[in-house]
């Protein structure tokens, strides 16, 4: 089975665009338990090259920034925003 995924054409890392695409991001994140943790997260803020995601709870930001949920959300953001991303919680 092939990947959905369609590549977006961002030609700017900003906070807006990473915002914009934010939904398109999470479409694709595996595992469910990943996508509904960050469901509950805000784009806070793009410096260079790191997303900085806020979390209403730690439960949340634990959840996805340990082991499988940070890899997995990298690989999705690397995929779709055409950019080498590091996450911060």
């Amino acid at each position: 089975q092939e990947p959905v995924a369609q590549l977006l054409d961002i030609p700017e890392l900003s906070l807006a665009s990473v915002q914009e695409h934010w939904s398109t991001v999470l479409k694709e994140v595996e595992p469910p338990w990943v996508r509904m943790s960050l469901k509950n997260a805000h784009v806070h803020d793009v410096q260079d090259n790191t997303i900085v995601l806020s979390f209403p709870s730690a439960f949340h930001r634990d959840k996805v920034a340990k082991g499988e949920g940070a890899h997995k959300l990298e690989e999705v953001v690397d995929e779709e925003l055409r950019r080498s991303l590091v996450l911060n919680s």
